[in-house]
C-alpha cells in the first residue's frame, strides 16, 4: 500500500473497505439484536 501511495498508483485492496454484503443487510441477523450489538462494542 505504501508503495502505491508513494508512486501515485491505485490501491486495489484495503483492510478497511466494506464488503457489499455489509451494505445489503439493513438489520442484524435473526439471532442478534441491536442491544446485543451495542454490548459487544462497549
Amino acid at each position: 500500500i505504501w508503495e502505491a501511495l508513494v508512486s501515485n498508483r491505485l490501491i486495489l485492496w484495503s483492510a478497511n473497505m466494506s464488503s457489499s454484503v455489509e451494505w445489503s443487510h439493513y438489520i442484524p441477523p435473526a439471532d442478534h439484536t441491536y442491544n446485543e450489538l451495542m454490548l459487544n462494542t462497549i
